[in-house]
């Protein structure tokens, strides 16, 4: 998806010879803003970076827009929410308002976190049938779609899919972690989303030449207000490094939607 992000961005100006780098370039640049979001800094990606920036230089943007924007912002939080809808990360080249130039597979990979450790009921999410990437290989639901993610109890008979791709995950010891033993994840279709308020991470963009903004949000579905928004920038080649900036600490959904459950010791069976 980056480097797709990066071509579609037109800094695709070097000669037929220069092509290759060009696309390299974009790839190895925008791994650099997202990969640490998730709380990982490749080293490889720095290093590449110093290379690429040789044709982008800084945005001399980068320092106002860090402090004016930078950092999450919580302007209303929500008490007893039971679930929410967890939109796919994506791609624009300039604007949300022109329609994302690509996206996420979606689903919910981290539903455990989120139905085991923060508390909620249940989490809806679409799947999208990705590229060549099979569905199977890494969520809970097996086909695209719309999905109601939820914690049942074992002898529900609904656990299969999940000890399917518990095996190659790990996954039984976060549950044994969470006291969640008896518990799995299970994927329910449904026709269309419920929940009345929405998440949505890792909405990316250039916002002026050579800086490049990552926003999460947390709205309202019904009224369209933002809860919660939070931003992080990206420049090339700030003092020999990339240049990225935030104020330490990344929104979370639970900052925002306070759920009515503590977490999985004060869950009721279902």
């Amino acid at each position: 998806m980056a480097g797709k992000f990066r071509l579609s961005l037109g800094f695709g100006g070097q000669s037929a010879g220069r092509g290759l780098y060009g696309r390299l370039s974009g790839l190895i640049l925008l791994a650099a803003i997202f990969l640490p979001l998730g709380g990982c800094y490749p080293v490889g990606n720095i290093v590449a970076a110093k290379i690429a920036a040789v044709s982008n230089p800084p945005s001399p943007l980068f320092d106002e827009y860090c402090a004016k924007y930078g950092g999450m912002h919580v302007y209303k939080t929500v008490k007893n929410v039971r679930g929410f809808v967890l939109l796919p990360s994506a791609t624009y080249v300039h604007s949300e308002d022109d329609g994302p130039s690509d996206v996420g597979r979606g689903g919910c990979t981290s539903c455990l976190n989120f139905l085991g450790e923060d508390g909620y009921d249940f989490v809806e999410a679409r799947v999208i049938q990705h590229k060549q990437d099979r569905v199977g290989n890494y969520d809970y639901a097996v086909t695209p779609g719309i999905y109601r993610y939820r914690l049942v109890k074992r002898e529900s008979g609904k656990c299969e899919r999940f000890d399917a791709l518990a095996a190659s995950r790990s996954l039984h010891l976060d549950f044994k972690r969470l006291h969640l033993e008896g518990w799995c994840v299970y994927a329910e279709r449904i026709p269309n989303f419920t929940a009345r308020y929405e998440y949505a991470p890792y909405r990316s963009l250039e916002v002026q030449p050579r800086l490049f903004q990552s926003r999460s949000f947390v709205r309202d579905r019904v009224t369209g207000e933002v809860l919660a928004e939070d931003f992080s920038y990206f420049t090339p080649n700030m003092h020999d490094r990339p240049g990225r900036c935030h104020d330490g600490k990344y929104l979370g959904v639970k900052d925002v939607l306070k759920p009515l459950h503590s977490g999985s010791s004060d869950r009721e069976a279902s």
